[in-house]
């Protein structure tokens, strides 16, 4: 069985998993994910040694590391073909671009942090670049109309 790790190319040494970068999905047969209570362990024997671990910083995503894994992992690829090519670029270096849908941001930035946007049906998402840092992404019909920096 395959599945596919939806959550892609990791650009940093640590990162955020709601604010992890994305790239091209890595077909992975099958990964070995376990799920701890505050973590999930996840090699993937068929690209080498590549092993991930992924913590949970629960006051943040306000979810589970079951959900998590269930966001990170997915029975089909990704397909952005239907975006528009400087969606799909801009998807791919993880940047975040005015036009682009819910969706299409989600797989640019991640989900953003719970505990400042609960929902994503709201119009209006909160992310940390770091520490001190954040940016506002204003939504209107499902699009993004303003990106606050």
């Amino acid at each position: 069985m395959t599945s596919f790790l939806n959550l892609l190319v990791l650009r940093r040494r640590s990162f955020s998993y709601t604010h992890a970068v994305m790239a091209e999905p890595i077909r992975v047969s099958p990964p070995k994910a376990v799920v701890y209570h505050d973590l999930i362990k996840i090699e993937l024997p068929s690209l080498g040694d590549i092993k991930v671990t992924v913590v949970n910083a629960k006051k943040h995503t306000q979810k589970n590391m079951q959900e998590i894994k269930e966001r990170m992992f997915g029975p089909n690829k990704v397909d952005i073909s239907k975006s528009s090519k400087k969606v799909q670029e801009a998807i791919m270096n993880g940047q975040v671009i005015v036009g682009m849908t819910k969706a299409e941001t989600i797989l640019a930035y991640g989900y953003p942090p719970t505990h400042v946007t609960p929902t994503t049906d709201l119009n209006q998402w909160t992310y940390w670049v770091n520490r001190w840092n954040r940016i506002v992404v204003n939504f209107e019909d499902d699009k993004i109309k303003e990106i606050i920096d």
